[in-house]
């Protein structure tokens, strides 16, 4: 092709190395330029519906699909996954039903009033059977693991585990224990959160328990 440039002015034709039009004096442009990017805008729309695609593809392989096999690991409803950024999704269960991470399961029974006490507070019973999935080491688990929130998210510690601070589940055993707590005697909206024990978790992992 041996003219390669058009005055946008006047229409005339020039060879690449003329820089502008000889007769307007217009600066030339280049016509092979000129047609690969109309080539490409053809396929803008496109390339944009690639892009969103694939950010769509990310995000369900990244984010929906752990959640769901996490929900389906542990028989908990997609909802009852609540995530915070950065974190591990904290998983939510209802009473009598089990939690577990493979090594270690817990399970809340029952829970009960006790007797009243000083400043306006009552000493209140959670009970929990523990079982070691282990065959081949015990399981060591203290009442420092379980905190016990109320509806405007105060912590209260376990003042403990049976009748000790903590306690050790041979293999494959399961035993059940009482948790003590004392709380306000208006406290509502309770739930246990459960850290599984360093010894049965690779990583931190926190479970919660809806109380009534």
């Amino acid at each position: 092709m041996l003219f390669k440039k058009v005055c946008p002015r006047c229409g005339r034709r020039y060879p690449k190395n003329f820089p502008s039009c000889l007769e307007c004096g217009s600066t030339l442009i280049d016509i092979e330029k000129e047609a690969k990017k109309a080539e490409l805008k053809k396929y803008l729309p496109v390339l944009g519906m690639i892009l969103l695609c694939g950010v769509i593809i990310a995000a369900v392989l990244f984010v929906v699909i752990p959640l769901v096999q996490a929900s389906l690991a542990t028989g908990q409803e997609f909802g009852t996954l609540s995530k915070t950024t950065g974190q591990t999704p904290v998983i939510t269960y209802q009473m009598n039903q089990p939690a577990g991470n493979g090594n270690l399961q817990v399970t809340v029974i029952k829970t009960r009033d006790g007797a009243k006490s000083a400043n306006s507070k009552k000493f209140f019973f959670v009970t929990v059977t523990l079982q070691n999935l282990r065959s081949d080491s015990p399981s060591r688990v203290a009442s420092a693991d379980f905190t016990l929130l109320d509806g405007g998210g105060n912590p209260y510690p376990s003042l403990g585990l049976g009748d000790t601070v903590a306690q050790e589940i041979a293999p494959l055993t399961a035993e059940t224990f009482d948790l003590t707590y004392e709380i306000p005697q208006d406290a509502y909206g309770l739930k246990i959160q459960f850290s599984f024990p360093a010894s049965t978790s690779r990583s931190a992992q926190s479970v919660y328990f809806l109380l009534p």
